[in-house]
């Protein structure tokens, strides 16, 4: 009879154990992918700022660079000083996750961060959502205080315009 209840008390142990983790398995998925996102960003050494291609401007000169989907967008400014590509990245590390069917701003989808390292793109941003490869894309948010720090290079592109 001990026997039987030795067994019983393990295997509830055991049941416990493996429905936590699957539980908490489940839980954390969204989190982790963009903690390893945030991870993956640290290695950053050259940023890519662009626009959505602004046909009203005629400028033979223009600089053009594609997203995953291949969209077209014309390259703002590229980034490479260390103490700036670090300040960008400390905006961006506090990016928080949102649920898929929040609202986006159309606008904003326009303007897009491409981060790199050794020339091997890393991860793109719009803004609304960060996006690794051409079908993992995660909706995150910024504080309007750090979109406002990120809107700086559009507003020095428009005012050289």
């Amino acid at each position: 009879m001990k026997k039987y209840k030795d067994m019983f008390i393990i295997g509830s142990f055991l049941v416990v154990i493996i429905l936590g983790c699957i539980l908490l398995g489940m839980r954390q998925t969204k989190r982790d992918s963009l903690t390893i996102i945030k991870e993956d960003l640290k290695k950053t050494n050259r940023i890519v700022v662009a626009i959505g291609e602004q046909k009203q401007i005629k400028d033979d000169n223009k600089k053009f660079i594609y997203d995953y989907h291949e969209n077209k967008y014309e390259i703002v400014k590229e980034i490479t000083d260390e103490k700036e590509v670090k300040s960008i990245l400390n905006i961006v590390n506090n990016m928080k996750y949102v649920s898929d069917d929040a609202v986006g701003l159309d606008y904003l989808s326009a303007r897009l961060f491409q981060f790199y390292h050794n020339n091997k793109k890393l991860a793109e941003y719009n803004l609304q959502q960060i996006t690794i490869g051409y079908n993992t894309n995660i909706p995150i948010s910024l504080e309007k205080e750090e979109l406002n720090n990120l809107d700086k290079y559009f507003v020095e592109y428009y005012k050289l315009r």
